[in-house]
């Protein structure tokens, strides 16, 4: 008997769940293709949004000029903060994956350069990433010294920023005068 001649049979019957069973039956192996199937499209818009976001980041005019990071480490680093739109279009989302607005353009979504700027200027070690930037690094001349005590001349911490001096400190780093 085929399923319409059993579904026949069980509605003139009257038995609605048989009916309902039967229904359920034949539905299941559509609804594990349909599962399947939505799986592996999830799996390809991800990989479509990754990729159109990484490639945002590589032809971004701000990474190119102001950032000595590559753009590819740049999106491994902040792409979290961007998100393809309906339109296709890369934006900015905050946390909550809302369009992040613009401060320059106001009602409307940052650019991406825009965001990208914001999103580095509020980045603890910024001046790592930007071109130019003075990034100190430990030179020889910072040694340990007989003792193992860690020092640094008094010129050599009156050039460090703010935060490097703090960190010294922190470190253990004892200031002579040589």
């Amino acid at each position: 008997m085929t399923l319409e001649e059993q579904i026949e049979a069980a509605i003139t019957e009257g038995s609605v769940s048989a009916v309902k069973e039967l229904i359920e039956q034949a539905s299941a192996p559509l609804l594990s293709q349909l599962e399947e199937v939505s799986v592996e499209r999830d799996r390809y818009r991800g990989q479509l949004h990754s990729e159109k976001i990484a490639r945002a980041f590589s032809e971004s005019a701000f990474l190119a000029d102001k950032v000595s990071a590559p753009a590819d480490i740049m999106a491994a680093m902040f792409g979290k903060h961007f998100a393809v739109a309906e339109n296709g279009e890369v934006i900015a989302v905050d946390s909550d994956g809302n369009p992040t607005p613009s401060r320059v353009n106001i009602g409307k979504p940052a650019g991406l350069d825009e965001a990208i700027e914001a999103i580095v200027n509020a980045y603890p070690d910024k001046d790592a990433l930007l071109k130019g930037a003075s990034v100190h690094r430990h030179t020889p001349s910072e040694h340990q010294a007989h003792n193992g005590a860690k020092t640094l001349t008094r010129g050599q911490f009156d050039a460090l920023g703010a935060r490097d001096r703090m960190a010294r400190m922190k470190g253990g780093y004892r200031i002579v005068d040589a």
